[in-house]
Formats: structure tokens, sequence, C-alpha cells
């Protein structure tokens, strides 16, 4: 019985052995690892069995497992075909990529194969991927790769992609290329654009004309390259600047000449060098300028050293000096607009004492006798201080009184008398050494002084003129001192938002101007939405305060339809400070066929007039203003309109230029309360 058993275990493990051997090998069959070696050829680095039966199952179906059979159907066909026989090798791909070897093998597909096998895989070429022609940019020994690319020549050059489809495709349109398309000035690289290389460069435009355009091409080839030029994205011509050994670029630019010469560019028409030739011949002569760093004028205002030498008339030789000599010293060539007159006059420096525009603004005869275009003005002018103003006492700097300077020195009045001369020369010699005041009866005084009726504030003895803000308050005072304003305000629309008006006040606004309104009545959308608000603040609080109206009347009707909208929004009310029209939109105008300075002026006249009588009969007498800029107060609105009208003008300078009731000095105010910018303004006395 024990034997039996033991004849069952070892029966049953041999069955297992059997049934595993042919389980291992029904493995092996399953997956064949097929040769890629052939008559001591290795094709592995093109060829895998399982590779090339799973894509070609013509291949597969026919030789069913045969490696061997399979390995010579790829060497005596497959490679012939151009099949793909390994992921890391596609006989197209390596076709694309290598324009050397297409010009050795052509279209001999298996060439392709045979040649990665024996030599492209050592040289570690790139055999997959590529999906078009990388084409050739090698012929006669030149490589043409720096302003050539296959690929851009053929899709931007559609009539050579459509001549060129056959066999050596590449090496036919590089050669087209070279036969036709540089000579054509075609674009053939993103990197090289001949029109460009053609407008940057002067040296090559001089060495080759603008009809030999093979050559800009062969030059960046050569030289440009390697010199690193630039070859693309210059699209106007950047002219030369140099003639006879001469270089004329720091007062010559050939395209602000050009631009700023319009009949220059109409006589040469993009031939630099003419252009040049022009500058140097005329412009120059004429004083025409040709670079916004360099302005003749503005030269010859800036120095005394130049006129001196130079004269008026001789505009060329202050272009040759800037040239030679003033740019290397640093000399100012550009943004002078008024003569910077000499103070220097037999080695004496009168300029503590004179000051050439202040001398001839405040005294006319003088100006009247030399006018600016004379040769020398501002010689004759100090020679004229010199000869006669100094005895005369004539105020000549705003840095020096010479009745203050007497008035204030009892040892000078000893020693000089009525000789007034002598207190100038006395003051440029000694006086400003010593630290003596030459300009105010009290020379250290800071403060608020009335004299008679005229009010001054004094800045350590010299009294402010013009716009000043003191203790965080803007006033305005007339050339010789006088306070002329009384009170700091703002105008406000609904651009400003939500204002804080304590704020406003606390912060020292003694008035505001505040919009009600834009144009005709009918449309609450042209109601101003914070109008209501800002005046009931206004009123609660105490401050003074008037209205305007922005206006765009066009006719009569729209005139009474205005100031019916103005009535509407006042609900009664008399604004302390009055109702004001803003009237200043030349864009709207313009709109409708309108120009405010010619054809409509007289309607525009007649319009703000309707309007202002309509107030008055409305009971506003008295009351009724105008809001506008300098350029419409002189340009377009009558004087009559401000015969009984208040004038609220617009002026963004130091001072103003014209009387007014009002002056809008900034629109770039800032006062607490409100968000942003603010226009600010000036109610002057009476």
């Amino acid at each position: 019985m024990k034997m039996k058993k033991q004849t069952t275990r070892v029966l049953l493990s041999f069955i297992v052995l059997v049934v595993s051997l042919m389980a291992f090998h029904a493995k092996v069959s399953a997956a064949v690892v097929g040769t890629s070696v052939a008559d001591g050829v290795d094709y592995s680095p093109v060829y895998n069995y399982e590779y090339y039966i799973q894509h070609n199952p013509d291949v597969a179906k026919a030789y069913n497992g045969d490696d061997v059979a399979t390995l010579k159907h790829f060497i005596e066909y497959g490679m012939g075909e151009g099949r793909q026989a390994s992921a890391s090798f596609d006989e197209q791909s390596y076709y694309f990529e290598y324009p050397d070897l297409r010009r050795a093998y052509g279209t001999n597909r298996k060439d392709y194969y045979l040649h990665y096998i024996n030599y492209g895989k050592n040289e570690g070429r790139k055999a997959t991927g590529v999906t078009q022609l990388v084409g050739t940019t090698f012929a006669d020994g030149v490589d043409y790769s720096s302003v050539y690319n296959y690929e851009y020549y053929r899709q931007h050059n559609p009539d050579v992609a459509n001549a060129y489809k056959d066999n050596d495709v590449d090496v036919k349109t590089l050669n087209h290329f070279i036969e036709y398309g540089m000579g054509e000035g075609r674009q053939a690289s993103e990197s090289f654009d001949e029109q460009s290389y053609y407008f940057e460069y002067p040296d090559l435009r001089r060495a080759y004309g603008v009809n030999d355009k093979k050559a800009y091409y062969l030059h960046y080839i050569n030289y440009g390259k390697s010199e690193g030029r630039k070859a693309t994205g210059v699209t106007q011509l950047v002219g030369t600047t140099f003639a006879n050994g001469v270089d004329y670029s720091s007062v010559y630019n050939y395209e602000y000449y050009i631009q700023h010469n319009p009949d220059v560019a109409k006589a040469y028409n993009g031939d630099d060098v003419a252009t040049l030739n022009h500058f140097i011949e005329y412009g120059m002569g004429e004083g025409r300028q040709a670079s916004e760093s360099f302005d003749e004028q503005s030269y010859y205002f800036e120095y005394p050293d130049l006129r001196r030498a130079y004269g008026v008339n001789d505009k060329k030789a202050y272009y040759l000096h800037y040239i030679n000599y003033g740019k290397s010293e640093g000399r100012k060539a550009t943004g002078v607009t008024q003569l910077v007159a000499t103070t220097i006059a037999d080695g004496v420096d009168y300029s503590p004492v004179y000051n050439y525009e202040y001398y001839r603004q405040h005294n006319p005869d003088v100006a009247n006798a030399y006018k600016d275009n004379d040769v020398d003005v501002d010689v004759k002018t100090l020679n004229h201080f010199i000869e006669y103003g100094m005895t005369e006492g004539r105020l000549a700097s705003d840095d020096f009184n010479v009745g203050y300077y007497r008035a204030n020195y009892p040892d000078l009045q000893q020693a000089y008398g009525s000789n007034t001369s002598m207190y100038y020369l006395d003051y440029l010699h000694h006086g400003k050494a010593e630290e003596r005041n030459g300009k105010s009866l009290w020379p250290d005084f800071t403060g608020w002084c009335t004299v008679r009726t005229d009010t001054y504030y004094y800045n350590q003895g010299t009294c402010y003129t013009g716009l000043h803000k003191i203790d965080g308050k803007e006033y305005f005072f007339s050339d010789s001192g006088i306070l002329l304003s009384s009170g700091n305000g703002i105008d406000v629309s609904e651009h400003q938002g939500a204002i804080d008006w304590q704020k406003v006040k606390n912060g020292g606004i003694s008035f505001a101007i505040i919009r009600i309104g834009i144009g005709s009545d009918g449309d609450p959308t042209q109601d101003d939405s914070t109008a209501a608000y800002n005046i009931s603040e206004c009123e609660r609080l105490g401050i003074p305060y008037g209205v305007y109206l922005y206006s765009y009347a066009l006719d009569d009707n729209e005139a009474r339809s205005e100031v019916s909208h103005i009535l509407r929004m006042l609900g009664g009310k008399h604004p302390p400070l009055g109702v004001y029209l803003d009237v200043e939109d030349t864009t709207y105008y313009n709109k409708y066929g309108h120009d405010p300075f010619s054809d409509f002026r007289s309607e525009l006249n007649r319009i703000c007039q309707i309007e202002m009588d309509t107030l008055k009969s409305a009971g506003y007498g008295g009351q009724t203003g105008i809001y506008t800029n300098l350029n419409y107060l002189r340009n377009v609105l009558e004087s009559s309109l401000f015969t009984d009208n208040k004038l609220w003008l617009a002026q963004y300078y130091s001072s103003n230029s014209s009387p007014c009731v009002i002056w809008q000095y900034t629109s770039t105010g800032t006062v607490a309360g409100i968000s942003g910018n603010v226009d600010l303004d000036i109610f002057f006395t009476n």
C-alpha cells in the first residue's frame, strides 16, 4: 500500500513537469525574437522584426513567423520601398534632414538605410521626427544659411514652390535664390531682410547703390554677420551723415531733415547722400533744423561769444562750431527761445545789477531802439545801460533797486551824493561782496506788510510777485508786489464724486464754483448729478459759491434751452458769486462743421449774448459771467461781452494775462476732502 502511494506521487510530479515545459515552449513560440543579421551585416540600427511585421501586415502574412525570410524581404524589397522597420529609424525623416545625403543618394531609398547602418548612427545623426525638407544651404562652397532658409523661401515665394516639386527640389530652390532671388531682393530668411540692411547702413549704400541687391546678401554672408550688423527691423532709411571726411551727425539726422523739410524730401526722393549734400550746401546757411538735438536759433540765442564771433547772418558757422567744438564742450544746443544776453563789457560783469530781458521789458524805449533781430542787440542794450541807464537810475534787474540801495546806506549817500551811476558800481565792486542789500528797504523782513492801502508779502526782504502759497493758501501779487487776490477756491462737478465739504472748508478753501449741468434742457442725463448736494453743503457751511453750465449751443433755440436748464437747476437760488456759461469746446463745434475761430465766431458771440441777456431778464443782472480760456478770450469772444458780464479765465501759468474776476490757474490741484485732482481758482479784489 505504501509503495503504491509513492508511485502515484512520482507520476503526479512528472505530469506537472511535462505541463510546465509545454507551457514554456508555447510562450517562447508566441514571441519569436527575429534575427537582424544577414551576410555578416547587422541591420538592427534600422530593423526590428516585431516592429516590421506589426507595421507591414502583408509581410507578416507572407512569411508567417519566419524571421529569416522576413529579414530577407526587408533587405531585398523593404529598404528600396522605404518601409519603416524600426521606431528609431525613419528613412523619410533621414532624407528630409540631411542635404548632403540627398546630394549623394538622390531618391535611392536603400542607400539611406545603409548609410545610417555604416556611418550615420556612429556620427550621431538624427533619424526620426523630421517631417519637412531641411533644404541645403551650400552651393559652390558657399554657405547661404545666414540669408537663406528653404522652408521660408518657398513659403514666402509661392511661384518658386510651384516651379520646383521634383527630385533635388531643395538644390533647385537654392539655385533659384542664388541666380534670381537675391537680385530681385526676395526675402529668404526671417533673420535677413535686404531692404532693412539697405536702410540701415549708409556705407553699404555708398558701395553698392540701390540696384545691386545681390551685393547686400553677399556682404552679410561674407562680412556683415561676423561684424554683428543688424539685418532686420529697419523700415526707414538711416541716412548717411558723412561727407568729405566730416561727420554731421551732431547737427543732422536724415529722417528729421526730410520730415521737417518736405521740399527737400520731394526733390531727392530717398537719396540720402543727395539730401545730406543739400543740407551742407544750403540747409545750414538757411538755418534749417536737421536734428532734434541741434537748433541753430537756440544756439545763437544761448551764447553771446558766438554771436560776437559770427554775427546774425552766418548761420552755417553755428552748425560748424557745434560739430567741431560745441558738442565736445558740452554746450547746450536746444530749448532756448530768448536771447541769453551778454552781461560783460570791458572785462566787467554787470549781472548783479543788470538783466537783459528785465531791462528791455521795463524800458520800452530801449527795446524799440534796439530790435531783437539787430546784430549785437544784446551788446547794444548793455552799452545803453552802461552809458545812460545807470546815470538815469533805470531799473535793470529784479535783484537790484538803486533807489533802495541809496536810501538804505547813509555812508554811500555821503560818498556818492547824487551820482546815481556810482551806486550801481559800488554794488558791483564792493556792496555785493559785503553782503549789502541792494533790493529791499527791509533786508531781513518776512511777513505781511501794508503800506497805505496796499498789501505786500515779504520773504527775507524780497516782496512776492505772481502766484505764491503762504500758510497753505494761494495768493496772487502784481509785478510791483501788491496783493490782488482775496480768496482761494475750487470748481467742481460730478467728476469729483462725493466731496467732504467740511474737510474742504477746514483746508482753507474760501469759495467754490459748482457745475449744474451741460447743454440744453430736457435731458435729465445732462444734469450734474452732484449739483444739488454740492450747493446745499456750501450753503450749510457758509461757503460762498457760484454755478456754471457747460455750453454746447449752436443756435438761438439751443441758447434759450441752456438758460432754461440753468434756471431749472437753480430753482430760484441766487448764488453769491454768480452764474457762468462755460464756452470752450472747439471739438464739439467742429463736429457740426463750425469753426469758432472763423466762420462761427460771430454766431458764437451772438449765442453768448442771448444767454447773458436772457439770464439778466430772469433776474440775474450783475451776476452773469463767462468762463473761457486765453485762446478763446483773445481770438473768439468779443470784448463787448465782458462790459457787464464777469470773466472767469482759465490760464495754467504762474500769472494770468488778462484782468478777470476769477482765475483758474491749474487743473491738477489737491484739496482735503476731494479724491483726485481738482481745478484751483483765485478770486480777485475789485
